[in-house]
């Protein structure tokens, strides 16, 4: 049986620090490998600002190189996609392998809104990462006690990049300021991704 993590996002884009915390969960958990599963059509999220969501799939290909793999199958789908849907499908991917699901602080601490947040559980060992919150522990501990919940805590340094400060450099600066790999960066370069020009469009 291998250890499969699983790290979804919106990764608009994806940077350093997705690449940080993709490597740390999987030496500190001694996973065999992580898959990135970037999201077409979020819940919950305001879209206004998401590159087209071939092109974040197509960065996260570029950062992952042959380091990690990626997975299209929330970008193919032309429904919002929830967490419990995507699970299912890969679940079946990975049949004969433990599925490790790798979630921030704030995911946990709104987990029980999700949709079918027990089936989740059910289904999954979740990854919690966290970077120094002191309720992270306390809350972990109450889903393991009410909800027979697989949860490890991954603790890790606290790494301050964020893909909204990212968005902003690039429309102020038309650079990432060194928070993206140098690949994803040339590749939102060309595709005039986040960037404002003059008659107010971004480039697709």
């Amino acid at each position: 049986m291998s250890k499969i993590g699983i790290l979804g996002g919106s990764f608009n884009p994806i940077h350093n620090g997705h690449i940080y915390i993709a490597r740390e969960v999987r030496d500190k958990l001694s996973l065999d490998k992580i898959v990135f599963v970037p999201t077409g059509i979020a819940p919950h999220k305001n879209c206004e600002e998401f590159a087209p969501k071939y092109d974040r799939y197509n960065m996260v290909c570029i950062a992952a190189e042959d380091e990690f793999e990626v997975s299209d199958i929330e970008v193919k789908s032309d429904r919002i996609c929830y967490a419990v849907d995507t699970v299912k499908i890969l679940k079946e991917v990975y049949k004969s392998d433990e599925i490790f699901y790798i979630i921030g602080g704030d995911s946990l601490m709104t987990f029980m809104e999700w949709r079918e947040p027990q089936k989740l559980f059910d289904m999954l060992h979740i990854v919690v990462v966290d970077r120094g919150r002191a309720d992270i522990d306390k809350k972990a501990d109450e889903f393991r006690k009410l909800y027979n919940a697989k949860i490890t805590v991954c603790h890790i340094k606290p790494i301050d990049i964020s893909s909204s400060k990212i968005r902003l450099n690039f429309k102020k600066t038309g650079t990432s300021g060194g928070l993206v790999p140098n690949n994803v960066e040339e590749y939102i370069i060309s595709k005039k991704l986040y960037m404002e020009v003059k008659n107010g469009n971004r480039g697709n």
